[in-house]
């Protein structure tokens, strides 16, 4: 069968469809009359070309592929004005339909030419030269057979594709000697060398393994055409959906781990967890490395508060892969995103159906159900529906569950020059969130409580319903909600071939969701119950009396020299609900100017987004254990028989921080770029952005009430802070540039040599900002956080060995810091916005995948990351390391894959680091342990069953990931006995059952 090229093949699934067109793009001596004419000038109604003439122009005009076997269009000959520029399927209704041909659309952007079967077959013409044929099977390395695989002729227009059992069959060969290459999304190319006889059969079988690296597979995210990882400029690490599910993450921290330079903090749970990016210094939780959903932003204005945007993604079987393009150029592609960006990109339906239930269990009542089915609908029409649902009370057990349900889907209707897809999202999730506990000082160990068991987190179950009434009414607490996502997402994606080199592509994204962070926020480790009391007694004749909280029961607070400490923290509700409009448009056009031919994209993107932020900072009382019952505490006049009540059902302080803003933020942004090819080995991607960001800041102010008891008799309830009707209102006004220019160069087929330089920014969080807008405060002129990077590395491909290395520097000025801190004079936890200095960092990343030609059923795969990073310009701490970034990093996985049997076990070192800015709490270096074991069973009609055992830190190892950053910074921990820190999640198993349809 011969082929034309634009993209693709014979019976193949969209999926299929996407990588190939980038492996048949016409050789020169392929190119015909008509192609090397404009037809939009006259051509002479007499003009006659060659039906392959003919196609070979079309195929041109639209960027498709057609694909034929060699006597079918043999001796045909057409007039040239049925190609001149029209619609698709009108150009090939007028060339085929007299001559008992046809066409059928066998994927996204290819279509395969055959005889009408209802009519009488035309007779062979008689063969001029000698011919032969070319059979064979395409599979797996187990067996499997492959289907939609391209197999082509290198240096010729001939090929085809697989059938549902693997098979292709290419018939009417000219004699000789050819290389026959297979190629497959995610899986390494394989040729071969063969010859042809005249009247022969030849037959040649290919087993394809899976891309090791992903180095062949396309990319779409940090580029503007699609291309290979390997010819990327930029660096990209690809993580395919089926590889997520095999490990079966607890969080994003999970999937990010094998990822060069980055560290990731996953011990607060499933979501909020904590992404950092060759050395930058953030809080965490994506500040510089936003998340996308199929190329648009979960929320358009990133750190609108401090809520991480992985609350708003979950993962689950809709996702076809994870895309992280790490380095500057990822600024020119994303809102918010100089040091990275993450898109996640949905599967979408195919020619066949395909469905997939799996089912899940472990330790600590986890129940987990996904499932996922996509298909036709229709000759035009493709859907993918999928969703989950979850309980679970762990890894980390409080006494509060994490519980909820998401169902995604997306719907595409195939047109004759391009696609629209809709796609829609619900989610409705709670879950538990684990923040810094005690640790023991001289050990490094948690703490043992009052009661000698040691402490796993003091999220206390006690305070999950709290209430207290206030101006606005009776205030009740979330706390036992945890994180809270609810609602919806919908967008339309357009892509349209315009014809003259032209194509469109638009998405847009609406979202509306209701978000809540109840989190249990850690103020000093431990108190002495003594010392807390005596703030209290005013009198000789006053004494402290103790009891737990909605209960009778007594709590024994020691003696002043042996005390059984408490715990006065943060139960902090903050109520975040949030929608966001955000569209993209470009128009690119590719520019043929022979050796060097341009694709200039020029493109706009707009959002609009509108949080409220609705936070009340309550206190409760503790007692010093694990999974802590809330304790009160009253004041007793023996003299006068008097009792005051200092905390009601354990509150200490209803509300010591009430904040009720609302932020409005339109973006808009205009970007260029060209990525030019120079012959055939040297690629250059040139691309600018200009962004103005315009918002406004309503911000109300807050006073003390209660004062006199009307809110009730307990001193937590007398005082504390409120809204008190003022509002302050500022607009905030920014903009700026980002640039980039990046090459790549092809050193030898399987080995490329790229580098990038950039300069990108980031605008301040509106809601550091809002601090500064009460009564009678400025905001002074904040300059926009500013990114200089550099990058210079290698990528190499091959069936058997794979691998990156990346020289990259990294330099941060005016940087804006918005941390939450204790104040030192009151104790409370405080978000204290301000421009201190920058960064620098210089880094090494290398990976590397490698599958032995003596065992070719293992595969080794690794991972090293040095990065020297410090503090510039930053008073006392300058030359400092980063805080709670590692210079060293490194991971390496063995994988076995035969027979129906996958087992896998990895392990990931994470270097010393620092706890806070002054360097003062080292955090000792820690190993997690990795293993995973399945077993797939095959049956009839391609249906197997897959049993999964997967274990999470299988060696139980400990090990901090953060110590307590919302200490004052100069303040040094190691002088208290005991300290606030966040380890890594204990151990845990999951077992699944996974069938696929």
């Amino acid at each position: 069968m011969h082929a034309h090229t634009g993209t693709n093949c014979f019976v193949i699934s969209l999926l299929a469809a996407l990588p190939l067109g980038l492996g048949l793009l016409m050789p020169a001596s392929a190119q015909t009359v008509l192609a090397d004419q404009s037809l939009t000038e006259a051509v002479p109604d007499d003009t006659i070309v060659s039906m392959e003439e003919a196609l070979s122009y079309i195929a041109e005009e639209h960027d498709v592929t057609f694909l034929y076997q060699p006597g079918v269009l043999a001796d045909l000959h057409v007039p040239a004005r049925k190609a001149l520029p029209a619609r698709l399927h009108g150009q090939l209704d007028r060339l085929l339909h007299p001559h008992n041909l046809h066409y059928e659309q066998v994927g996204e952007r290819s279509y395969a030419i055959v005889p009408r079967a209802e009519a009488n077959p035309r007779p062979a013409p008689v063969s001029r030269i000698q011919t032969g044929t070319l059979t064979g099977r395409v599979t797996q390395t187990d067996g499997t057979p492959l289907p939609g695989v391209q197999v082509v002729l290198q240096g010729t227009p001939i090929g085809t594709t697989t059938d549902t059992e693997g098979r292709y069959t290419i018939e009417d060969i000219e004699a000789g000697t050819y290389t026959v290459r297979a190629t497959f999304l995610g899986y390494a190319p394989a040729q071969a060398e063969v010859t042809i006889e005249a009247d022969a059969t030849v037959e040649q079988n290919f087993e394809l393994r899976e891309d090791v690296m992903q180095m062949e597979g396309a990319i779409v995210t940090g580029t503007r055409q699609e291309r290979t990882q390997r010819e990327a400029t930029s660096s990209i690490s690809v993580i395919q959906g089926a590889d997520i599910q095999r490990i079966q993450p607890n969080s994003q921290a999970d999937i990010l781990r094998s990822v060069p330079g980055v560290h990731t903090e996953g011990g607060g749970g499933e979501v909020a967890a904590n992404v950092f990016v060759r050395g930058l210094p953030a809080p965490g939780q994506f500040k510089y490395n936003p998340i996308q959903e199929d190329g648009m932003p979960v929320i358009s204005e990133t750190r609108t508060t401090t809520s991480s945007q992985d609350i708003y993604f979950r993962n689950d079987l809709n996702v076809e892969q994870l895309e992280f393009v790490r380095g500057g150029s990822a600024a020119l592609f994303g809102v918010g995103s100089p040091a990275g960006l993450l898109n996640y990109i949905s599967k979408t339906g195919g020619s066949s159906q395909e469905t997939t239930l799996r089912t899940q269990v472990g330790q600590d009542n986890l129940y987990r159900l996904d499932f996922n089915t996509n298909g036709p609908l229709g000759e035009n029409l493709r859907y993918n529906l999928g969703g989950f649902y979850r309980y679970d009370e762990g890894p980390v057990v409080s006494g509060l569950a994490t519980r909820g349900l998401q169902l995604k889907g997306n719907l595409t209707y195939l047109q004759d020059n391009g696609y629209i897809r809709i796609y829609a999202k619900y989610l409705d999730d709670r879950n538990q969130f684990f923040l810094p506990f005690p640790h023991d000082q001289q050990t490094g160990e948690a703490a043992d409580g009052n009661d000698g068991r040691e402490i796993t987190t003091v999220n206390a179950r006690g305070a999950a319903d709290f209430s207290f009434r206030s101006p606005n009414g009776v205030f009740q607490s979330e706390m036992g909600n945890g994180i809270v996502a609810n609602g919806t997402s919908f967008s339309v994606e357009v892509s349209q071939d315009l014809g003259s080199d032209y194509t469109f592509e638009s998405r847009t994204r609406w979202t509306d969701m209701d978000h809540q962070f109840n989190i249990f926020i850690p103020f000093p480790a431990f108190q002495n119950p003594f010392d807390y009391a005596a703030d209290f007694i005013d009198a000789p004749t006053e004494q402290a009396v103790w009891q737990y909280a909605n209960s009778t029961e007594t709590f024994d607070p020691g003696t002043p020299g042996n005390p059984n400490f408490i715990i006065d923290q943060g139960a902090w509700n903050w109520d975040r609900p949030y929608t966001d409009f955000s569209t993209d448009v470009q128009l690119t056009r590719t520019l043929d100017t022979g050796t060097t031919p341009h694709d200039i994209t020029v493109g706009g993107f707009f959002a609009r987004t509108e949080v409220t932020q609705r936070d009340t900072h309550s206190s409760v009382l503790n007692e010093f254990a694990d999974q802590p019952r809330l304790i009160d505490l009253f004041i007793a006049d023996t003299a006068t028989g008097d009792t005051t009540r200092v905390t009601q059902n354990g509150l200490s302080n209803a509300a010591s921080v009430y904040v009720n803003n609302e932020f409005a933020s339109n973006k808009a942004a205009g970007y260029i770029g060209d990525e030019i090819s120079i012959g055939d080995d040297l690629r250059l991607d040139i691309g600018a952005r200009y962004e103005l960001r315009q918002a406004t800041i309503v911000s109300e102010g807050s006073e003390a009430v209660g004062e006199n008891g009307e809110f009730g008799d307990a001193l937590a309830v007398q005082g504390f802070q409120w809204g008190n009707g003022q509002f302050t209102r500022r607009s905030v006004r920014s903009t700026d540039f980002a640039v980039s220019v990046g090459a790549n160069y092809a050193l030898t087929d399987v080995l490329n040599l790229y580098g990038v330089g950039s300069r990108g920014y980031f605008f301040p969080e509106l809601a550091s900002l809002a601090p500064l807008v009460e009564p009678g405060a400025e905001i002074g002129d904040l300059d926009n956080e500013e990114f200089l990077q550099g990058e210079l590395g290698l990528k190499a491909g091959s069936p058997s060995l794979s691998g990156t290395l990346a020289l990259y520097y990294t330099e941060l000025n005016n940087r804006f810091s918005a941390d939450p801190r204790q104040n030192p004079d009151t104790g409370l936890i405080e978000i204290v916005p301000e421009q201190i200095g920058g960064s620098r960092t210089l880094g090494v990343e290398l990976t590397g995948a490698v599958v032995p030609s003596f065992a070719e059923d293992f595969q080794l795969n690794g991972m090293f990351t040095f990065q020297d990073h410090e503090f510039t310009d930053f008073e006392e701490f300058t030359g400092n390391w980063i805080q709670r970034q590692p210079k060293v990093m490194a991971q390496a996985e063995l994988a076995y894959d035969s027979g129906g049997l996958d087992v896998s076990i990895s392990g990931k070192y994470t270097g010393k680091r620092f706890g806070d800015e002054a360097n003062f709490q080292e955090l000792e270096a820690y190993t997690i342990v990795n293993a995973g074991l399945g077993y797939t069973i095959g049956f009839s009609d391609e249906q197997s069953l897959r049993i999964g055992l997967r274990a999470f830190n299988a060696f139980n190892s400990r090990g901090l990931t953060e110590g307590d950053p919302r200490l004052p910074a100069d303040v040094d921990p190691s002088d208290q006995p005991f300290f606030n820190a966040r380890p890594i999640l204990p151990r845990r198993i999951k077992a699944s059952l996974t069938y696929r349809l």
